[in-house]
């Protein structure tokens, strides 16, 4: 039996609370004969049954509202509710969704602001509150956030899960920068989520342009893309001197070839890691 001391709301307030559909729960109650529900002239009418008092409901008044039954906020912990919960979706959902991994998705959620990373996991900000997102914990102990099935639509999410799309148009970034093509594109964004330091075609010698460095790590990613400036002769003479020219110089490299793009999560953590590059969670 709830603790009678409790702070008691609306079984509307009790809904909104817990995330679900006021009529959903007014329905569950009548279901499960915490309720009786009787029609009057075109309205419902509720009242208390013997089930219904035992679990804390008792009857209020006011002015505004007339005579409506209340319950303790403790029922929030409630199976009854708890089963009723609507879906909610975790960074692994709108991964699968958007063909991309948990963590690179965890990883725009905290570019938007909408999280902020924990030592065990994640938890959502004021922001991220303002789109439900909801912090939860699995059995383990990892925090993670919980989001609703209409964050798919949210404009902003929409956007930048776009970005990551191999078959999205654009020539810009998510960081600004003008890209050449999809997979140049992807690549920046990749880097950009990452929080890792990167120049675009940068100049190592008089003869080799490095197509994106890594100056904090000494690494250079050459991209064999289908770019517009790829396609001379000159330019393919100077892409295969490029290797030799790039390893003098100091750096260490990584090539990426089109067909590694859509893998690009998987190529890139394990290229970077092998390289000692210590990479966002």
């Amino acid at each position: 039996m709830p603790d009678s001391n409790s702070k008691k709301i609306s079984t509307s307030r009790l809904a909104k609370s817990a995330g679900i559909d006021s009529r959903q729960l007014f329905a569950r109650l009548v279901e499960r004969q915490w309720i009786t529900r009787t029609v009057k002239e075109g309205k419902n009418h509720y009242a208390l049954t013997a089930k219904g008092e035992f679990e804390g409901g008792e009857y209020q008044t006011s002015d505004k509202f007339g005579t409506y039954i209340v319950w303790p906020q403790t029922l929030l912990q409630h199976r009854l509710l708890q089963d009723m919960e609507q879906p909610r979706l975790s960074a692994s959902a709108i991964a699968k969704h958007a063909g991309l991994s948990a963590r690179l998705v965890n990883l725009l959620l905290q570019e938007l602001g909408w999280i902020e990373p924990l030592a065990n996991g994640w938890q959502t900000t004021q922001l991220g509150q303002q789109q439900d997102g909801q912090n939860r914990e699995t059995q383990e102990g990892a925090s993670y956030v919980s989001w609703p099935e209409s964050l798919l639509q949210q404009p902003q999410l929409m956007q930048m899960l776009a970005q990551l799309d191999i078959e999205h148009i654009t020539d810009f970034a998510l960081d600004g920068r003008g890209v050449s093509d999809a997979g140049e594109r992807l690549l920046c964004n990749w880097l950009y989520l990452h929080r890792l330091h990167f120049a675009m075609r940068r100049q190592l010698k008089d003869d080799c342009v490095a197509d994106i460095v890594l100056p904090d790590h000494a690494l250079v990613i050459q991209y064999w893309g289908n770019r517009p400036d790829d396609r001379s002769a000159s330019a393919l003479q100077h892409k295969l001197a490029a290797p030799e020219a790039i390893t003098t110089a100091g750096y260490r490299l990584l090539e990426v070839q089109p067909q590694a793009i859509l893998p690009l999560d998987k190529l890139l953590t394990r290229e970077l890691q092998k390289a000692g590059i210590r990479l966002s969670k």
